[in-house]
Parts: C-alpha cells; sequence; structure tokens
C-alpha cells in the first residue's frame, strides 16, 4: 500500500512473511491497488517462485477474480478466521503485516474464487484512508 494509485509495486513473499500451504516462499509479483469509488480494486501480475496468484493463473491462464477481500478489526480475526475453519476451508496463505493480518481460504468450490479475511490494525485503518483519499 505504499505507492501512489495506479503505480505498480513489487511484492516479495519474505518480505511480508507470507506463506504458502504452510512454508514462507520465494514468491515475487506485481501489485497496483486503489479504490473505484467505494470498491477497493487489487491488480496482481505473478513473476517468479510459486503462490497461489501463480497457480491461479496457471488454472485460469486468462485471468480473473483471484480472491475477495472482507476487511474486519484486527481484534476480530482470530473468530472469523476460526469460523472458516470450523467450516472445513483450508488456509491457502497467510500474512502477519503491521497493518493488517490476512488469511486466504480455499473457497474455490463455494464461490469459484478464494476468500481473504482482512484483520485490520489502527494503523492499517489509517493507511486505508489515506489510499481513500489520494483518489
Amino acid at each position: 500500500m505504499a505507492s501512489p494509485p495506479f503505480l505498480p509495486e513489487l511484492v516479495r513473499a519474505q518480505h511480508l512473511g507470507m506463506t504458502y500451504r504452510g512454508e514462507v516462499v520465494a514468491a515475487e509479483w506485481l501489485t497496483t491497488q486503489a479504490y473505484n469509488g467505494l470498491t477497493f480494486v487489487e491488480l496482481v501480475q505473478p513473476l517468479a517462485g510459486q503462490s497461489m496468484f501463480h497457480d491461479y493463473l496457471n488454472q485460469y491462464p486468462a485471468g480473473g477474480a483471484q480472491h475477495f477481500a472482507y476487511r474486519i478489526s484486527v481484534s476480530d480475526f482470530e473468530e472469523v478466521v476460526g469460523k472458516f475453519q470450523a467450516k472445513g476451508y483450508e488456509i491457502i496463505s497467510e500474512v502477519d503485516h503491521p497493518i493488517a493480518r490476512m488469511a486466504f481460504f480455499n473457497t474455490y468450490e463455494t464461490i469459484g474464487a478464494v476468500t481473504e479475511i482482512m484483520g485490520i490494525t489502527p494503523e492499517g485503518w489509517n493507511a486505508v484512508e489515506q489510499m481513500k483519499s489520494s483518489n
């Protein structure tokens, strides 16, 4: 979220401490994030390594909606993640970042995409507001 709107940012999974199927991986991608009205849009271009983004493009070479994100307070994160796990949804990837804790669930059979639960920290809510106001 550091780049101004519409400028691609190189993301390295190791810098995020991002796990994929339980392991920290050496994956890279470009991401562009911005708001269109009240809708947050993130575009991801996988570059190297293995991640859920790479797997998605291997299965769907034309691209599409790989995941849908839901923002909640970080204080509710464990409870919501627990509910998804109790329903049998597998965690594909996780991130524990200063602005958000994120869990990506395999919900392909249910909704045709991954579901991301974002537990936003107070610093994260400030970053969200800055991004909204920069559009």
